[in-house]
């Protein structure tokens, strides 16, 4: 850590033909438009330019945050290491290095931005835009780099808002994640992991669904229909907090259920305010089951 705050990158520039904080508010506005909400200026996070150095400290750092909590809670029952959940023991493991390691080389290869909210600690969220893999996978897409960064922007705007309309997120991500650690039995544990799961898919399925219906006029309808067919490629920007605790499942058809479950609510009576009630409250998120089957969740709330 202390070595990389004595480095300064160089960030390669996006050619765009507005200003970055321009962008930002245009998606703003989007949002706000499709939510039907307004938001304060002083609320909006500024988006700002990393490199994929910068971006691996930043996770590196939330990956800290994240073992500090855990460690901190099962302290406090009296807890070993060895009784916790094994994927969290890997956190506080010799394999944590190895993984975290894996971790970092896949987020400073791939994630094109993120939208960083400590889940412990009290700080400042951030929200960071790497264009050295935006330019990166814009030439892998054969995509137009300025509508793509455009749809990225957007995507991780969605994260932010979420975090200023649902306060609470933050709270109900450290329960649910504790509750993984403090739990011993496999089924309990299996289940406990999917209810942290069904709650990240909806946070980035509402962010899928949002880069189609709250795109335009930001970007053309054709531009869209281009960039919705790279999805699949897209996705490979997953939340780091997932691919640590849970590696192994594919979580690209958790995303994808997430974004059906949000398409679904979106097309049912009341529309984009299905959108907000799941932020209304903790217990407005769906259970695992209502993910997989919307009409649940619709007859609940």
């Amino acid at each position: 850590m202390e070595l990389l705050e004595t480095l300064n990158w160089v960030i390669p520039s996006l050619p765009l033909s507005d200003s970055l904080e321009d962008i930002s508010r245009q998606c703003c506005n989007q949002i706000e438009d499709y939510l039907g909400v307004v938001l304060t200026a002083d609320e909006n996070v500024s988006p700002q330019w990393a490199s994929r150095q910068q971006l691996a400290k930043t996770v590196l750092a939330a990956v800290i945050d994240l073992q500090t909590g855990i460690s901190t809670a099962n302290k406090e029952k009296t807890q070993k290491i060895q009784t916790l959940h094994p994927d969290l023991r890997r956190l506080l493991s010799g394999v944590n290095a190895y993984a975290t390691g894996g971790l970092l080389h896949f987020v400073s290869k791939h994630v094109l931005g993120l939208y960083d909210q400590k889940i412990f600690t009290a700080s400042a969220p951030q929200l960071l835009l790497v264009p050295e893999n935006i330019m990166a996978a814009a030439v892998k897409l054969d995509v137009d780099v300025e509508p793509f960064f455009k749809w990225v922007l957007l995507h991780e705007t969605v994260h932010a808002t979420q975090y200023q309309l649902a306060p609470w997120l933050r709270e109900e991500i450290q329960t649910r994640v504790i509750a993984i650690s403090n739990t011993k039995a496999r089924e309990q544990r299996r289940q406990a992991l999917g209810e942290l799961t069904a709650l990240m898919s909806v946070i980035e399925g509402q962010a899928e669904h949002m880069m189609d219906a709250a795109a335009q006029p930001l970007l053309t309808a054709d531009q869209v229909i281009h960039l919705r067919r790279q999805r699949t490629t897209v996705a490979e920007n997953q939340h780091w907090l997932l691919k640590l605790l849970n590696p192994t499942r594919a979580k690209l058809k958790q995303y994808q259920q997430g974004k059906t479950f949000c398409d679904h609510l979106a097309a049912a009576d009341d529309g984009a305010e299905n959108l907000l009630k799941l932020l209304s409250a903790p217990e407005a998120l769906p259970s695992p089951e209502e993910l997989e089957h919307p009409k649940l969740w619709l007859q609940r709330l």
